[in-house]
């Protein structure tokens, strides 16, 4: 059991580490926070392990002082947005005014990233001076030292084109973008949650991409695949109302219920009738909860298990449903005017020269990048 605990350990040090490299290779800075987001939910899921093995180890008669003591100062520097973050933008979906997306999405650069990576490396050597017998060495995934994977991310990262034009865009981290002229109103709830349903839309569209890329490499592919589904489980969770109690901290209105209240006639309701929405997304919810957007605790559950599960899932037929849904949500927004700008199939772009360069002059996007060298 304590091999167990140790591997699983290991294993979410070395994916913080890959994700990071990845992300400093991304294209574009909305890229690479897109990416950066799992490190959030590898952080919660790095305490939660780490403080199930001290007591493990505690039993077993090992002295963990040390441990322990570099193990919450490490959590003391989580605690604050870094688990709002993982709450709000990369495990779940939960609301957030303006103001907050910004700071959060914001927060989610290189400096800060390496260094919770670096503090999770620190505490997992710390265990080496236990003198554990058969203790599993850190090190990095294959990927890190091949020379075609570093191939692959100076192609990635060269990907990246600057826009001729503006897009107009709709969600809250737009303005954190250049070249974008932000849009929308962010006070209504049922504009609040379309919107969510967008830039999740979006996240996914540009998530399958990075999937394609870097397929071929195993490690990068689990992670990529576990970041989509863990986001087409949370876009279904904004669109379709979970029949779970409201007093529960997963419960979120759906855009269904929203709708509902606002407009007599809707045909979501008649579509979740022959659509058995909860079924069909139980398999995906199934690896979101173990290995998505938690990684399962329990013993019984080996690493070798955990990786079986994501390498298993069916991504193309998880998009396939994922896509059905989507179509209704569109089709509602193109025949409300409220609702218009958030349907997932309609890109605005400005190119007209005169247009653009009265933008650049009164544009307020700021944007502050991943890393410093952009």
């Amino acid at each position: 059991m304590l091999h167990i605990r140790l591997e699983k350990i290991r294993f979410l040090v070395m994916e913080m580490r890959l994700v990071l490299r990845l992300a400093q290779a991304a294209p574009t800075d909305e890229v690479a926070r897109i990416i950066a987001r799992h490190i959030f939910v590898r952080l919660e899921d790095f305490i939660q392990h780490a403080r199930q093995l001290k007591k493990f180890l505690n039993t077993s008669g090992y002295n963990t002082n040390h441990y322990h003591k570099i193990k919450e100062e490490y959590v003391k520097v989580f605690e604050d947005y870094s688990k709002k973050i993982r709450n709000h933008l990369s495990a779940h979906i939960q609301d957030l005014d303006l103001r907050e997306s910004l700071v959060f999405w914001y927060f989610i650069d290189e400096e800060k990233l390496s260094i919770f990576v670096e503090l999770a490396a620190k505490i997992y050597f710390s265990l080496e001076n236990l003198g554990i017998v058969g203790f599993p060495i850190l090190k990095d995934f294959p990927e890190i030292n091949e020379p075609v994977f570093e191939e692959t991310l100076l192609d990635w990262e060269g990907s990246g084109e600057k826009s001729n034009g503006f897009e107009v865009a709709r969600d809250p981290f737009s303005r954190a973008r250049p070249d974008t002229l932000s849009i929308g109103n962010y006070d209504l709830p049922l504009i609040n949650r379309a919107q969510q349903i967008y830039f999740l839309y979006r996240w996914i569209i540009i998530q399958k991409e990075v999937y394609e890329k870097f397929k071929g490499f195993a490690n990068v592919a689990r992670i990529i695949k576990s970041r989509i589904i863990t986001d087409v489980v949370s876009s279904i969770d904004c669109l379709v109302t979970r029949d779970i109690d409201p007093s529960r901290p997963q419960y979120l209105e759906g855009f269904d219920k929203l709708f509902k209240k606002c407009f007599p006639e809707n045909p979501l309701e008649e579509f979740k009738k022959d659509f058995l929405i909860e079924n069909i997304v139980a398999p995906y919810r199934d690896v979101r909860n173990k290995f998505g957007a938690h990684f399962e605790k329990s013993v019984s559950y080996s690493l070798i298990d955990l990786k079986k599960l994501i390498d298993e899932s069916d991504l193309n037929l998880a998009l396939k449903e994922y896509e059905k849904l989507i179509f209704i949500f569109d089709n509602l927004c193109k025949y409300h005017r409220l609702l218009y700008i958030y349907c997932p199939s309609m890109s605005f772009y400005i190119d007209d020269p005169t247009i653009i360069d009265l933008i650049s002059k009164t544009n307020e996007n700021y944007t502050f990048p991943f890393h410093k060298r952009r």
